[in-house]
């Protein structure tokens, strides 16, 4: 049982440039959708119709970050990687409200 957790933790120290190389990733993914999003949904129909194609895919970009970051099974790394899509989707947010009408 003392092996346990022994060697994983060897790689602890060096686990932020895996962070960081998540946050550059779903950075450079996220400015690409923006870049690409028309900022137009349908009115009606399918209701995946009625939701920006840049959400869609930013939740996905996420979805798979996070079944990187849980394979690791090192709760410092998946602590950190929140912070990161936190960061991300605060930044969307702010770019969706930047989109939408003045009341």
């Amino acid at each position: 049982a003392a092996l346990l957790g022994s060697i994983s933790s060897c790689f602890d120290s060096y686990m932020s440039i895996y962070v960081s190389l998540e946050d550059k990733q779903i950075g450079e993914a996220l400015a690409k959708l923006l870049e690409g999003e028309t900022w137009q949904v349908a009115a009606a129909g399918r209701p995946d119709g009625r939701v920006f194609t840049s959400s869609k895919e930013l939740f996905i970009a996420l979805k798979r970050s996070f079944k990187r970051g849980t394979a690791l099974q090192m709760d410092a790394v998946l602590f950190e990687l929140q912070r990161v899509w936190g960061k991300h989707l605060r930044a969307y947010a702010k770019r969706v409200q930047e989109k939408l009408p003045a009341p």
